[in-house]
């Protein structure tokens, strides 16, 4: 993240510190999971194996604590996200919970900091996948949240806020095996103004909601908006295909950009083959990208705001090229539907 904030501000002061036309692109891409399953786990169960809590509002501080979250509701949050997306042939959920361990958030109650969940054992995975019909289990096994004052309490610019810290610890489990086949641990925070209708309950249930948006990203391939940057001043034709492309026509900017770039020399040419990649990666076809987006760094004269843009774009297509071959294979599960 900080490698494509660092890029996109590169970009920003090179642009603002040239006076060409250019525009920016957002759009939608679908990128690959960090995990990648095996085609043949269809049906998955989501299993709440956190220890039950017994809620005791009157003793608690609302500035400060340690807690645990809500199993049920993180199971039903969570499953319900992964259905949503219709990776899976089925979700099943079991969201009483299959941990023994019970706490009160009386004098805020909380296991250790390094208690990394009630792990399952082979028997137990055989017998709930048994139970369930499903090939594997994600289970949610932990989620420590660590309630405290913001640091802008003191800030009269912004109202006040309590920081809930969410720590997620969750496994994935096939039959036959002795261990867990994937570990995930994740951090976040989010926060809530701070004022005497906020209670430890709400802060509990509405951080268990919350970790269902912390793990189905690492879990299965979403949508996240991205940006580009094109030419589209210079002459005539240039600004035509610009408004080809605001209105998402590729095929009409195309034959515009490719005309710019058989007959101009220099940095007309440049610019048009700049933008051909543009095309070529809009259309997936990633290395006919590569090879326009190399003549355009071969035509462009160092250090200049063009050959910062080309540095940037490339560093940004070579990622995508790297999570699109991830990506194939995590959806190569669509191809006999």
């Amino acid at each position: 993240m900080k490698k494509r904030l660092w890029l996109v501000w590169s970009v920003a002061l090179a642009l603002f510190a040239s006076c060409s036309t250019i525009s920016s692109l957002q759009y939608d891409s679908l990128q690959p999971a960090e995990f990648s399953f095996p085609e043949s786990v269809r049906r998955v169960g989501v299993v709440n194996n956190m220890p039950r809590i017994i809620a005791d509002e009157a003793s608690m501080s609302r500035t400060a604590g340690l807690l645990e979250g809500d199993g049920k509701v993180v199971a039903e949050a969570l499953a319900e996200e992964i259905a949503a997306t219709e990776y899976f042939d089925e979700v099943v959920i079991c969201d009483s919970s299959l941990c023994e361990l019970t706490l009160s958030l009386k004098g805020h109650q909380s296991l250790r900091d390094d208690w990394r969940g009630n792990v399952l054992s082979r028997s137990q995975v055989r017998e709930w996948t048994d139970k369930l019909g499903v090939d594997m289990l994600f289970s949610v096994e932990r989620v420590h949240i660590e309630v405290k004052k913001s640091a802008n309490m003191s800030n009269l610019l912004y109202p006040p806020t309590i920081d809930g810290i969410i720590s997620v610890v969750m496994r994935a489990y096939v039959p036959n095996r002795d261990t867990s086949m994937l570990t995930v641990t994740r951090k976040d925070t989010i926060f809530w103004e701070s004022g005497p209708e906020l209670t430890f309950t709400q802060i509990v249930k509405e951080s268990s909601g919350y970790v269902a948006q912390m793990l189905v990203p690492y879990l299965i391939p979403s949508w996240k908006e991205d940006i580009r940057f094109y030419f589209d001043g210079g002459n005539a034709d240039m600004r035509d295909a610009g408004l080809y492309v605001r209105e998402h026509d590729w095929s009409e900017a195309y034959p515009l950009w490719k005309k710019l770039y058989d007959n101009k020399k220099g940095k007309q040419k440049m610019r048009a083959a700049f933008n051909l990649a543009l095309y070529h990666e809009m259309q997936g076809e990633f290395e006919t990208a590569t090879t326009y987006l190399n003549e355009a760094a071969n035509l462009a004269k160092p250090e200049t705001f063009e050959a910062t843009l080309i540095a940037s774009y490339r560093s940004q297509l070579s990622e995508r090229m790297t999570e699109y071959q991830r990506l194939r294979l995590q959806m190569l599960r669509f191809e006999d539907k």
